[in-house]
């Protein structure tokens, strides 16, 4: 398949970036905004291993939505969980029971390769994150990116990292992070019997 600059056809949106075309496209966009002593691993937890503050993790949030031209949900995943199937099964005390440890893990498999904390309370998670969570939201939102664009009816496909109409190339919208979510906390709460 040819690509935009040199044909005018764009690939299509099935053929979205592998998950480690977009960890090393976060790295290289990381690296503009962190101390260039810092050595941008993929599996190092930003905050608790690299040294990055909340500041640097709102500025890589905002530069990574900018490129990409997602939108992150704002809410934590886990802390949502909680509050819809209750009964302190995830939570206990803002601590993680075993059954939140597991669906953490279900939902972010590169924290796997992270040392996290016996006793890890819900509003900490973000401090574990690694350039594979990012990349992995984003391939989330390719996943879910429509297969024709709703506005113009052509196929949706990508312009480098940018999600357009085949066409006219007009920007397509992916959903957003909060209906990523959703999904997500409906099937969870379906899975342990909750609606």
């Amino acid at each position: 398949m040819c690509r935009a600059n040199r044909c005018g056809r764009v690939p299509p949106v099935h053929d979205a970036p592998t998950l480690d075309a977009i960890a090393e496209k976060i790295r290289e966009l990381l690296a503009r905004i962190v101390d260039p002593a810092v050595t941008l691993e993929l599996d190092a937890a930003l905050m608790k291993e690299l040294g990055l503050d909340s500041l640097d993790m709102i500025e890589t949030s905002f530069a990574l939505e900018e490129f990409f031209g997602f939108e992150f949900s704002g809410r934590n995943a886990i802390e949502e969980l909680d509050r819809r199937i209750g009964g302190e099964r995830i939570l206990r005390g803002g601590i993680l029971t075993e059954l939140g440890r597991q669906a953490l893990l279900a939902r972010m498999p590169e924290l796997r390769s992270v040392e996290l904390p016996a006793a890890l309370h819900a509003a900490e998670i973000p401090r574990y994150f690694t350039i594979r969570t990012y990349a992995r939201v984003i391939k989330d939102y390719y996943d879910a990116a429509p297969d024709v664009c709703p506005e113009t009816g052509e196929p949706v496909a990508l312009d480098g990292f940018a999600l357009v109409s085949e066409r006219s190339r007009r920007a397509v919208a992916a959903p957003t992070g909060d209906r990523l979510l959703d999904s997500w906390l409906d099937a969870k709460a379906r899975e342990h019997g909750e609606a």
